[in-house]
Order: C-alpha cells, then structure tokens, then sequence
C-alpha cells in the first residue's frame, strides 16, 4: 500500500486554518518527503497521469488499487476535495483494506481543505499497525498543528517515532512543531543529525533556512535553500522559500526566474499568486499585486505572510480601514508581529485615529521590540496629539542612525516648528528646498507654513519654487491657489486652481478647493457639479459628501442634506463634528425626535463629550424628556462644576419635571457662579428665575428678578412684558402700563403684550384710554388663531365689553368646534350681551345651551 507511505508535495498543503508557522513547515515535510521517496514529475505529466487514471476509473469504476492510486494523485496535485469524493467511492466497496484506505485518504485530503477536526474524526478509532499506524499518526500531528493544539501534536509525532522503524519521517515532523512554537534551539537539536555528511536531508536543510531566515540571517538561509536544491532540484517548497528570501534580499530578478518555475509547476496553487504579487509589488505593479493576492486569499485567506501583504497593499492604495482589518487579523494570530503592528499604527494615524495609533507605538517601545521604522511613526503620532518634545526626540535618534535620509530632516523641521522654534524651522525647510535631496516635499511643507504664518508673499515664492521642482504638476499651482486665497484674491486663487486641474484633471485636492470656492463664491450649482464628479472618483470623500450636505441644506432638502452627512458619518463614525453637524440639521429642519435620537446615538458611541452631552440634554427636555434631560445636565454639572450654563439647564429639567423648589435652589447656585452680573448667560437664568419663581407663588422676588433682566438686559424680548404683568399684579397700575407700553412698542405682534395692555387700559377711566383698549381688542380678534388666547380674552371682557367678548367665544369656537367648554363660554358671553338688552344674543345664547345638552 504505497499510498500510505507517499506523502505530499503539492503546496496546496499551506492552504488551511492554523498558525501560518505551522502551514509552511507542514509543506515543507510533505513536499520534501516526496523528494524523499521518488522524484516528483512535471506538472504536464501529473496532469495526463491523473487523465490516464480517470480512464481507468471509467472502465473499472470499482477497482480498489486505480481508486487508491486517483485519491493520492488528487491530494498531490491539491484536488482535496475530489480526493474526498474517491475516499467515499472507496468505503463503499466494503473490503477492509478499502475502508482502511479510504479513512486515511479522507483524513489527508481533510487537512488539505482546512477541516482538520473532521480529519481527526475520521481517524479516531482506527486500529491499523505498521507503516499504516505510522502514517496516522503523522496525519494526525498534522491535523492538531494546524488547530495549533502544540501538547497534541506532539504526541502524535512522538507516538509515530515510537512505532516507525527510521525515525526521521517522526524527527523531522517533531523539529517542524519545535519551529512552529518558537523553539528555534529544539528544531536545530531535531535536525542536527540530519545535516551531518556529504547528502544532508534536503527537509533540514529547509528548516535549517528557517531558522536563519528568522534569525535575520537571510544570506545564510539563502545558502542552505541552495544547498537543499542541490540535493533535490524538484524540491518546490525550497524553490517557494528561495524565492521570497531573494526577494527580500532585494534580488528581483533571480527571484522573478524562481516563481515563474513555480508558477510552471504549480499552476493553479496559491502560492504562486502569491509569490507572483509579491515579486509584482517589488516592480511596482500594485494593482496587479493585489489581483495576484486576492486570487491567493481565496483558498489560503489565513496564511499570515499573504494577510500581511494584503494589507500593506490596502494601506498602500489607501483603503485604510481594510488594512487595519487585515493587520488586525495578523495580530491576533501572532501578537508578537511587529510589522502588523506598526502597519495597523500607520493606517490609523492616516485615518487620523492618533490615540490608538500612539498607544500601539508606545507598547512596542516599552517591550524594546519597536525598530526604527516604527520610533519615525511614533514620533508623527506625538507631532499630532501636541507632543513635539517627544517627536523632536526621536526624529534626532533617528537622523543619528539614518544620516542621509533627507524625508527625516523635513520632518525634523516640522517638528522644530510645532515646538516654536519657527525661524530655525523656516531656515532648515528653506534650505532643503533649495539644495536638499528631499527639496520638493520640503518646499512644500514650507509653503504650507508661510502660509499659516499669514506670510503670503514667502509662501508664494515657496510655491513658486515647488512648481519650478514639479513644472508639469499640479501640485505648485494648487498651493498658489491656496496662498492666493489667503492673501484675499479670490479670483486669481480660481485661476490657479483651475491652472492644477488643466495639469490633471484627476487631481482632486485642487478640485476640492475649487468646489470649496464655489461654494464661497455663491456658485452652489457649479460647486455641486465639482463634488459630484470627486464622489465618481472617490465615493469616500467625506469632505464632498459634507460639502454636498451643506449645499442641500441651504436649499432646504432636508432629506439629502441628511443622507449626505450620515454617509460622511459611515466613513467616520467617531468623528464628533459629523455627529453634531447632523444633529443642528435635523434641529434646523424641525425634526426635534430625530435630533434627540442621533444626540443619544453619539453619545452612546462617544460617551462623555462634552457637546454632544449637551445637545443630548437641550434635545430630551424639548421632547418632553425631562428625567433624561435632568441625568444629562447632571452630568455636565459633575464634569464642570462651575459652568453655570449646566446648572441653568438642570433647574429647567427640573421644573419641567414639577420640581420648582429644586429649580429654585440650582438657579441661585448658579446666580452665584456668574463672576460678571452682564454675562450673557445669566440673561436666560434671570428669565428662568422670573418663570420659577412665579410659579413658586414668590411674586416679589419675581418682580426683582424681572426688574433686574430690563435693567440689565434692556434688549430681552418679553422681560418688558413679564415685568409689567408682575407690576399689574402686585398693585402698581401706573408703573405696569408704562411698561406695557413699552412692551407692545418694542413687539406690536406680541398678543400677550397686547392683550395685557390692552387690559390695563380698560382699568383707565373712561376715555381715549378706554377706546384704545377697544381697537387692541378689536384688531387681536382679528389677527389671532389661537383659540385658548381667544377664549382668554372672551372671557376676561364678557363683564366689560360682552359684545367684544362674543366675538372673540365665537371665533374661537369655530376653531375648535367640538369645544364643550368654548361653546358653554360663548354661551355665557351672548348671555352677558343679552342682559343688555340684545334679543339675538338670547336667541343665540339658546341655541348653544341646547347644543350642549343635545351633546
């Protein structure tokens, strides 16, 4: 049963779930035991040799010995799952040998799909001895390594080394698991005896790579790859490893002939996608790449090398948030993976998450694994969260080491002028943009801060000189756009935006900043157009989709303005101004319950800031939410205790909620932390204070308060007419209509200013005080549609001016006809006319007393 024995070569081996270590040292034992046992054919000749068998099958579809020899060709050429369909033909010829035959196949071709708790399910149980026993315990170590079960692989691997008559097949396996967990020193003991003499096991020279290769020692590692091509020139899994380590000795080309043999060999394998994009990215062929890998991911989407490469391609082609995934992916797999690591920092910082970036940084400098790549990122995330001693720091490390690489010298400056020091900035960037190898980013960058500077005629000449560096790009011109827009030249700002875009239509700041312009300039449709065709290019853009929004709104289309700024929100979801933005709009377009719940839905994600508290709070108490209203302000009382704004909208939760005494007492506290009687908040709290202390039934210090506001605040609208009502009531008749007076000048459309004076001036004696009561009343019937300030009125003039008072019962009643209580009022009201003498009001009196009854 030579099927028992052959092992694999083919490298769809790698293509499972499991510690990557682990997959390709699996590969390596497999393809170098069939180096081992024969020499492997082409991939023409498997592929007619599989055909022949086919035909074979096809004559003799019940033969055990052309099923045994199809399942094994299957499982070599990588056909797992046509493997697992010969196994099922096999059990059902019946015969022991069959059976025995058909589960260890299974179990093979098991692992090779990545299944290997199925694998193991088929060989629990199976009494076999010999070479048979030897060979299930092989599978079944390998079964266990790929779920990284380590304790029960090795005693798989150890219990084959006890049944085998030469170990090597079990010492080589139990060196591949010492890799696998990191114990480089017990893989070099397992494979020390196998490298001794003149014709070394090709397999331990390949681990031997390994372990150099992991060691940093990669032109050692390259040297007992070829020394394992020496011996076995079949040998694929040698020629994969030789070609990445070429590869990242920066040996292109030698590495480009060894994948297209691989590539001859394996041709539809996934390793060679993925060799193919890595030797694609090293030509710079980056969407190519990253077809090849995708095409690898397919069936091995967890080996770790290929999930890395992905990533760096996502970062590279700036899919930020599918690098971080990848990266993701990567590290919790193997924690320890310091370029997923600092890959996940770079994407975030890009995305402008510093903190998580920072703190990702900052664990690997702890542990001393950060390299120098990784202290250059972590100085650009201090330089973005303000801390430029620290970045000045690192940059100065690093220029120690990398003494020529003029990118640090531009950031250097950069960081120099974060901390201050702009003159010493400025003459370093002016300096390198002049002679410096990195002249162009640095003339750039110089630009940028003469312009912050408001330095508008240097920044020009920076931008001159980045344009004289890159004369064909868009780059200058779009920069002298921007200064020109700073200097307040609107119009030839366009001219130069316009001049980026001749250059490159595809280059889409400079079509941002002239869309932005638009904008400025009152041009929306034209502006709308610009974004328009950004989104075509990059549906991401969340700085046209906030911009688009913005065009919707002031056109009052509330429900694209709306889906504009809740797909910028998608992109980025923790970004607070996103949030706050979309809340203001759906306030502005009367939607106060959609505002409540994107204000709770902000702040559920971003717990505890500041504005967002706030809209939450302001938001629950216009819905009617006062206990919600009441825990928010709270909150932002706990957090600054000495804004007295907090402790005003809390004394507004609780009088909402019935408690005035509460109410009362916050807004004394917060009276007391105002340290300027005029600041313009205490204008609301004086309103508030006049509100709750009135209805406390603390009419005198209501009228304080409320003498207090006009004096203070002249310009409050309705402090005249509150103060005149609270002098109505406590007795000054004079002083109240004064001020009423002034009340209804200052708002001839109050109706309560109205109203209250138009009351004070029926107190008056009869006269033109009198008759100019009647022309308010007459014109507030007239005007108003409220019906509760009509029946208010009807009711206060039913024993003064019943006549007055039946219009105003009537019209209110033909506001709310079904009213019971407006229909006995302009009942009431006729009858008051009536006792004067008007025959009609009685009739009409009666008419509404049966329609009362009748109801």
């Amino acid at each position: 049963m030579d099927f028992l024995i052959t092992v694999l070569r083919q490298c769809g081996r790698m293509i499972r779930a499991g510690p990557w270590w682990a997959q390709i040292l699996l590969l390596a034992f497999w393809a170098g035991t069939a180096v081992a046992q024969q020499a492997p054919a082409g991939a023409g000749e498997q592929q007619r040799s599989l055909s022949a068998l086919r035909a074979a099958l096809e004559a003799d579809p019940r033969n055990p010995d052309i099923l045994v020899r199809l399942g094994e060709r299957y499982i070599k050429l990588g056909y797992f799952a046509e493997a697992l369909d010969v196994a099922t033909k096999l059990e059902r010829i019946g015969t022991a040998e069959a059976t025995l035959a058909a589960r260890l196949i299974a179990a093979r071709a098991l692992v090779g799909l990545r299944r290997p708790d199925e694998a193991l399910a088929r060989l629990k149980g199976l009494k076999v001895t010999g070479e048979a026993a030897v060979q299930a315990a092989l599978v079944e170590g390998d079964a266990q390594l790929l779920k990284g079960a380590y304790g029960k692989a090795y005693a798989a691997y150890a219990r084959a080394r006890q049944l085998a008559g030469d170990p090597r097949e079990a010492d080589l396996a139990l060196a591949r698991l010492a890799l696998a967990r990191g114990d480089l020193e017990g893989c070099r003991e397992r494979i020390a005896s196998y490298l001794e003499g003149p014709a070394p096991d090709p397999r331990a020279l390949v681990l031997a790579a390994e372990i150099a290769k992991r060691a940093g020692r990669l032109e050692e590692a390259l040297d007992d790859v070829n020394r394992a091509l020496a011996l076995a020139p079949e040998d694929v899994t040698a020629r994969i490893l030789r070609a990445g380590l070429l590869l990242a000795l920066g040996r292109v080309e030698e590495a480009g002939a060894d994948i297209a043999a691989i590539r001859d060999r394996l041709p539809d394998a996934p390793i060679s996608d993925f060799l193919e994009a890595l030797y694609l990215v090293r030509q710079g062929r980056i969407a190519d790449a990253r077809e090849h890998a995708e095409k690898a991911a397919r069936l091995m989407p967890r080996y770790l090398p290929l999930v890395r490469l992905r990533a760096w391609l996502a970062f590279f082609e700036g899919r930020l948030e599918e690098a971080v995934a990848l990266a993701n992916q990567v590290i919790v797999a193997d924690p320890n993976d310091i370029v997923a690591a600092e890959l996940k920092a770079a994407a975030l910082l890009r995305l402008g998450t510093v903190e998580p970036a920072r703190r990702i940084l900052e664990r690997l400098d702890r542990s001393g694994r950060i390299d120098d790549r990784g202290r250059i990122l972590l100085a650009s995330a201090y330089m973005r969260s303000g801390r430029f001693d620290a970045a000045v720091r690192l940059y100065e490390r690093a220029m120690a080491r990398f003494q020529k690489l003029p990118e640090l010298k531009t950031q250097y400056a950069l960081a120099k002028f974060a901390l201050g020091e702009v003159d010493t900035a400025r003459k370093q960037l002016a300096e390198l943009a002049r002679n410096g190898a990195d002249a162009f980013r640095a003339a750039v960058m110089l630009t940028l801060i003469e312009r912050r500077l408001g330095r508008t005629d240097a920044a020009m000449a920076a931008a001159e000189q980045v344009e004289r560096l890159a004369p064909r790009s868009a780059i200058g011109p779009n920069l002298k756009g921007l200064v020109a827009l700073t200097a307040g030249d609107v119009k030839q700002a366009r001219r130069h935006f316009e001049q980026a875009l001749a250059r490159d239509p595809d280059f889409l700041p400079a079509r941002r900043n002239l869309a932005r312009l638009l904008m400025r300039m009152g041009e929306d449709e034209r502006a709308r157009a610009e974004f328009t065709r950004i989104l075509a290019v990059e549906p991401k853009d969340g700085i046209a989709l906030v911009a688009l929004a913005e065009i919707a709104e002031r056109e009052g289309r509330w429900a694209e303005a709306e889906r504009r700024l809740s797909a910028a929100i998608a992109l980025a979801p923790r970004e607070p101004r996103l949030r706050l933005r979309l809340i203001a709009l759906k306030e502005k377009a009367g939607d106060l319950e959609g505002a409540f719940k994107s204000a709770v839905a902000a702040d559920l994600l971003l717990p505890n800031r500041r504005e967002i508290v706030m809209a939450v709070a302001r938001l629950a108490l216009a819905t009617g939410r006062a206990s919600m209203a009441e825990a928010a302000y709270r909150r932002l009382v706990a957090a600054e205790p000495d804004e007295p704004r907090h402790r005003l909208g809390l004394a507004r939760a609780l009088y909402a909620r019935g408690d005035i005494e509460g109410a009362r007492q916050i807004l004394l506290q917060a009276d007391k932390l105002f340290s300027e009687p005029t600041d313009p908040a205490r204008r609301d709290l004086l309103m508030t204070l006049v509100e709750v202390e009135e209805e406390a039934g603390e009419e005198a210090a209501a009228l304080g308060y409320a003498r207090e506001l006009v004096r203070l605040f002249p310009d409050t609208k309705g402090a005249r007419f509150r103060l005149a009502r609270l002098l109505a009531r406590s007795g000054d008749h004079e002083a109240a209509l004064t001020m009423a007076r002034r009340a209804h000048e200052e708002d001839p459309d109050d109706p309560d200013a109205a109203i209250l004076l138009a009351d004070l001036l029926m107190d008056e004696p009869a006269g033109e005080a009198q008759d100019q009561a009647r022309r308010l009343y007459d014109r507030l019937i007239a005007r108003l549609a409220d019906a509760t300030k009509l029946a208010e009125m009807a009711a206060k003039l039913q024993s003064r001016d019943p006549k007055r008072a039946v219009r105003a019962a009537e019209k209110a009643l033909r506001q709310a006809p079904d009213s019971a209580a407006l229909r006995l009022l302009a009942a009431e009201a006729n009858w008051a006319l009536a006792s004067r003498g008007d025959a009609a009001a009685a009739a009409r009196a009666a008419r509404l007393v049966e329609a009362i009854d009748a109801a």
